[in-house]
């Protein structure tokens, strides 16, 4: 496998790991920790997005998961290239 396509690969697991990692802090988020809010703390009706502590989220996990799934898919190769001789 070349390394643009363990690198696109890795890009597209991670963003859809770190996506999802993101949406659901935003669901679970009884602290309001990502709404900056107009009115009424406890409506969040009101909410408007703090983005900051999201992308802290999104980031960390797409870190996170972007070396965990390069990683595996490079020694995945590996092994699969011993099998081969």
């Amino acid at each position: 496998m070349r390394w643009r396509v363990k690198l696109t690969t890795s890009v597209f697991l991670s963003t859809a790991v770190s996506l999802y990692m993101a949406y659901a802090a935003l669901q679970h988020n009884p602290m309001g920790e990502y709404c900056t809010y107009i009115s009424d703390p406890s409506a969040n009706a009101n909410c408007t997005m703090n983005l900051g502590p999201l992308m802290g989220v999104f980031i960390s996990w797409f870190v996170v998961s972007f070396l965990i799934s390069l990683s595996g898919i490079t020694i995945f190769g590996w092994i699969k290239s011993q099998f081969r001789k």
